[in-house]
């Protein structure tokens, strides 16, 4: 069955990028057919094998993007949308991509509501880690070839993290040496950090600031994550959780960046950010269930036992091709059970440093976001 419509160029041009009916419609061809064929073949001698490669590869990028601030909504599949909200942006940022030989398509109304434009991306499994790394070493790599044209540049200032340090059992100094653990995030982001003060010794006027954790409006991590666990009475404290949090409301991280920037003293440096120092995750996670009217966590494992059922629960969903994250992880073992109250003695005296937010005002307006979401 068909048809056609006829009328001024202005009808045709409007049915051709709004009418859903035309805007979707293809009939398979030939060769597409015979790939899918093809596809059920190859997935019946090794689906096992790439199902769990999937997997682990969606895993490595959602958290990478979303550590690194970006919003992917509540999908747990290896099509993955990257909320950008306005046409324009998606628009920008996919021919900024495809710039850089990523094959990214912005998806526009009316194939999605107003205001909720997006990137599509997909993972697959025979993308390699290094494709995966991408955002936080190739990317960042990207950033300073480009800054190394600007003219009159005053100041990089590269957001890196405390998960350099390794977790280790003490919160340190920034004269601690970093430790690689081969987790995604830690690795990923030593790596990043390494290639930015490599162009600060080279002549680039860089900032490195390594903020513990950052929560508030649009944090999924500590936020909306802890908040959706503590709904579904599955939230855990390894080590019942008594182990300073370091968090760190976002806005005090933004005011830090800025003050940063603008700071002589900070050209060439690295500095911790991270507040609330006698806060612990028990503390923190209590409280945000109370500004959420949900119970508090119940089950609080020794950490040892929860950082070796983080380990075999990974190896597991590999081994299973299970998308979603595993309840326990290592990484999130390490940054429950390991002291996050990094000093920021060098970034006060050299920028003023200072988080003046509370944590009942931060709270407040953390629930007041996660509450629409839960």
């Amino acid at each position: 069955m068909g048809g056609y419509v006829t009328g001024e160029r202005e009808l045709i041009s409007y049915l051709r990028h709004n009418a859903r009916g035309f805007v979707f419609s293809a009939a398979m061809t030939p060769p597409a057919a015979a790939a899918a064929l093809a596809a059920f073949d190859l997935l019946e001698r090794e689906g096992v094998e790439r199902r769990a490669r999937l997997a682990a590869n969606t895993e490595r990028f959602m958290r990478g993007l979303r550590e690194a601030g970006f919003d992917l909504g509540p999908t747990q599949t290896p099509v993955i949308p990257v909320m950008l909200g306005d046409s324009t942006s998606a628009l920008a940022m996919a021919a900024c991509c495809q710039a850089r030989g990523l094959f990214i398509l912005p998806v526009l109304p009316p194939a999605v509501p107003e205001g909720k434009a997006r990137l599509r991306v997909n993972v697959t499994a025979a993308h390699s880690s290094a494709d995966i790394d991408l955002a936080n070493v190739t990317g960042v790599a990207n950033l300073l070839a480009a800054a190394q044209e600007v003219q009159d540049l005053t100041r990089l200032v590269h957001v890196s993290t405390t998960d350099v340090y390794g977790y280790p059992r003490r919160a340190c100094t920034e004269d601690a040496p970093p430790r690689d653990r081969g987790l995604p995030y830690n690795s990923t982001k030593l790596q990043g950090e390494t290639l930015v003060l490599a162009a600060g010794r080279g002549g680039l006027p860089v900032t490195v600031l390594r903020p513990a954790n950052l929560y508030g409006p649009g944090s999924k991590d500590f936020v909306l994550e802890v908040a959706r666990l503590l709904k579904r009475g599955e939230m855990l404290l390894p080590g019942g959780g008594q182990t300073r949090a370091g968090l760190l409301y976002v806005a005090e991280a933004v005011a830090g960046m800025a003050a940063a920037a603008r700071s002589p003293r900070a050209l060439g440096e690295v500095y911790n950010l991270s507040g609330n120092d006698d806060l612990t995750w028990a503390h923190y996670v209590t409280a945000l269930a109370q500004a959420l009217g949900l119970p508090p966590p119940r089950l609080a494992p020794p950490w040892p036992l929860a950082l070796g059922v983080g380990y075999l629960a990974e190896g597991l969903y590999r081994a299973l091709g299970l998308r979603r994250r595993p309840l326990l992880t290592r990484h999130a073992v390490y940054l429950l059970c390991r002291d996050q109250g990094f000093p920021t003695t060098r970034a006060q005296a050299d920028f003023g440093f200072a988080p003046a937010t509370s944590l009942a005002q931060g709270l407040a307006h953390s629930a007041a976001w996660a509450a629409g979401l839960l």
